[in-house]
This record gives structure tokens, C-alpha cells and sequence, in this order.
């Protein structure tokens, strides 16, 4: 593919070529790969082909859901999670569990606790994100 060349999907859903988006109310985190191919992210921080979730992706062309695009990370965010990684020294990540908590996750024993959701104001309500994200937005 023509490396100037915005693939077909991205066209149609609007988004940019390895941009991180999301199914208004799914948790799942999608983007569109460089050769057109659509991906999940997973909990332990890999990519792989999303064929089984097209009828997500459906749901977007056919009008019915409209895509959510990934926080962009206040300052806050970003201090709190350098926060978190200095109490939690092993969580990986937090999700963001209905309105008023976020759980802290670690990567071997799971949940550690949960902390109050304004806490970190660019996380959206199911949103999944690991630690090293948020940091990876500081100037």
C-alpha cells in the first residue's frame, strides 16, 4: 500500500491510522494498522486482529454507535498515576468502574484497590488504560 495512502477503513470511520479509539459503551480499544488491518489492544498490552468484533465496527458504518476516542491525558492524569506507581510500585494499569471508582490492577495479583473516579478525570466510564500510557503523554 502506497505509504501516502490512508486505508479504505480509516476513511470511513474517521479516524487516523494507528490512532486509539473506542465503541461508545464497549471497553474495547481498537485501531486501524498501517496495512488497513483492524486491531484490538488486550489487557496484557498486545495487538491483535479484531475480526470478531466487526460487528462493532457495523454497529459505527450503519449509524447505530459513534466512535470514542482515547483520553487525552490531563496533567492530573498524569501526576496521579506517577503517584500511584510510587504507592503501588507493581500496578500496571486502572480502569475506570462506573462513575465514582477506579480500580489500580496489578499485573500478577490483579485489583489492588480502588480510589475515587475524579481522581483521574480522562479516564472514561470502562475505560481500561495501562500506567505507562498515561506517563507516555508527559511532555
Amino acid at each position: 500500500m502506497d505509504e501516502n495512502k490512508k486505508p479504505r477503513l480509516c476513511e470511513l470511520l474517521g479516524v487516523e491510522v494507528g490512532e486509539k479509539w473506542m465503541v461508545e459503551s464497549h471497553p474495547i480499544v481498537f485501531c486501524i494498522a498501517p496495512d488497513g488491518e483492524l486491531m484490538r489492544h488486550t489487557h496484557d498490552d498486545t495487538w491483535v486482529d479484531a475480526y470478531a468484533s466487526a460487528w462493532m465496527i457495523l454497529s459505527v458504518l450503519n449509524g447505530k454507535s459513534k466512535i470514542t476516542r482515547r483520553s487525552r491525558w490531563t496533567e492530573t492524569d498524569m501526576a496521579h498515576a506517577k503517584a500511584l506507581l510510587t504507592l503501588f510500585p507493581d500496578a500496571t494499569a486502572v480502569e475506570k468502574v462506573g462513575p465514582y471508582y477506579i480500580k489500580i490492577i496489578e499485573a500478577i495479583s490483579g485489583v489492588v484497590v480502588c480510589i475515587r473516579a475524579e481522581l483521574f478525570p480522562g479516564l472514561a466510564s470502562g475505560e481500561y488504560v495501562r500506567l505507562d500510557e498515561i506517563l507516555e503523554a508527559a511532555p
